[in-house]
């Protein structure tokens, strides 16, 4: 925990042991998220391997709409096949 202290106040900036996760506290208010120090490096690569859907801006990863268009293109056959895929339950004697 990091404390900042002014005349005007006192911050404090939590920050998760595993440094994934933060906190600000400023009296009754409170904002956290969570942090990747790789998320950049992979959100790049990602773009640069499927260009066609990759959106212009920073924080973005893909266009608008395209993971629904992309669901939408998938052959009849996946998703018949992803449907019918059930798991075997044990047979038990009575």
């Amino acid at each position: 925990m990091i404390n900042l202290s002014s005349l005007a106040g006192e911050v404090k900036l939590l920050i998760g042991m595993s440094c994934r996760d933060w906190e600000i506290r400023v009296d009754s208010y409170r904002q956290g998220g969570f942090f990747d120090p790789v998320a950049d490096q992979v959100r790049g690569i990602l773009k640069r391997t499927f260009p066609e859907i990759a959106s212009p801006h920073a924080r973005s990863m893909w266009t608008s709409g395209a993971i629904s268009k992309l669901k939408q293109e998938r052959s009849p056959q996946q998703n018949v096949a992803e449907q019918s895929v059930e798991p075997e339950l044990p047979k038990t004697r009575i």
